[in-house]
């Protein structure tokens, strides 16, 4: 039987994300701090959340380009949430034009 899923039931990922399902033992529920994604480009913030066990939602300008970046976040920095939930970056391209 299915015991846990990383993301967390009702959680939304991007198409391709990977999702964890566990049979037996429930997933380790570990939590982990949100950080500030606010200037990072795609890469930059795909990194980030990698490492940290998130996933993104990427929503705004989808371009990817160092001009690209995320202008806010579903989660404030430094809340606390548990690996495989999702943020939620709006993208903006920042270029100031004349």
């Amino acid at each position: 039987a299915v015991t846990g899923q990383i993301p967390a039931v009702g959680q939304t990922v991007p198409g391709g994300s990977q999702v964890l399902v566990y049979l037996g033992d429930a997933p380790p529920e570990k939590e982990v701090e949100v950080p500030d994604f606010t200037g990072m480009n795609r890469q930059q913030a795909n990194d980030v959340a990698l490492s940290l066990g998130l996933y993104l939602l990427v929503t705004g300008n989808r371009e990817i380009s160092p001009n690209v970046t995320v202008t806010s976040q579903s989660q404030l920095p430094g809340t606390r949430v548990l690996q495989g939930t999702t943020v939620t970056l709006e993208f903006t391209n920042t270029t100031v034009r004349d």
